[in-house]
């Protein structure tokens, strides 16, 4: 029983250096995602093209610095696209290793989705070519139409990057959730046989120490008995010379 258990102690180890391996790894890829997602970053993106689009002076090259913007952040997207996938890949492969290879119950990671924030963004590139092409934003003013260009659609990017990375941050601190857990439920069952074990060891000593009191006690009662024979025999001998 307790070779076993000891054995059941030295798997768990190794299924807890794991876990801290994948948990090391998840969280060096989680900033890398969480870096491409960051909103200082793309402030300083935002500001460095505001002053680049209100140095221009023709229509087409203002809607060139509007629609490069969104590129920009198109392209920055595929990035992040990319940076998810290859996190979601390790952490589904985790999980199927630590099903097969320790026997914990087949589970599916919690998802990242961030395809709505692609769809989103691809949505807004769309609208910032009609709003280049847009006749009435073509006669404004520049100073007027740069100002209503950085309030609408790149305040919406600069909320949609930041909504997606609260997505992401969120999806990280709980990812491996599942996994943690079942090896706390694996760490309470060991500790529940550790302490049945003690039990078992502190009865079995109980019980030996019953026994060698009933043995000091059988000793007592035999030299009792003997001291008892003595005295009688001694008491018939005493008789026996009287009469």
């Amino acid at each position: 029983m307790l070779a076993r258990l000891e054995a059941d102690r030295a798997a768990y180890q190794v299924k807890m250096a794991n876990f801290k391996t994948a948990t090391n790894t998840v969280q060096k890829k989680g900033v890398e995602l969480l870096s491409a997602l960051d909103v200082q970053h793309f402030d300083a993106i935002i500001e460095a093209s505001r002053e680049s689009i209100e140095s221009k002076w023709m229509t087409f090259s203002l809607a060139r610095g509007m629609q490069g913007l969104f590129q920009h952040f198109s392209d920055q997207v595929e990035r992040i696209l990319k940076f998810s996938a290859d996190l979601k890949r390790f952490i589904e492969d985790t999980y199927l290793r630590f099903h097969k290879d320790y026997g914990f119950v087949q589970l599916s990671p919690p998802d990242l989705s961030l395809e709505n924030h692609i769809l989103y963004m691809q949505k807004l590139q769309k609208r910032t070519e009609l709003f280049c092409r847009d006749p009435i934003n073509v006669m404004t003013e520049k100073r007027f139409l740069v100002r209503k260009f950085y309030k609408t659609l790149v305040n919406e990017a600069k909320n949609l990057f930041g909504h997606a990375r609260d997505d992401a941050n969120g999806w990280l601190k709980g990812v491996l959730t599942p996994i943690s857990l079942q090896l706390r439920d694996y760490e309470t069952l060991l500790n529940r046989r550790v302490e049945n074990l003690h039990k078992i060891k502190d009865d079995v000593g109980s019980l030996e120490e019953r026994a060698h009191q009933l043995e000091k006690l059988q000793a007592s009662l035999k030299e009792q008995g003997r001291q008892l024979t003595k005295i009688k025999n001694t008491l018939n001998g005493t008789q026996q010379v009287a009469a």
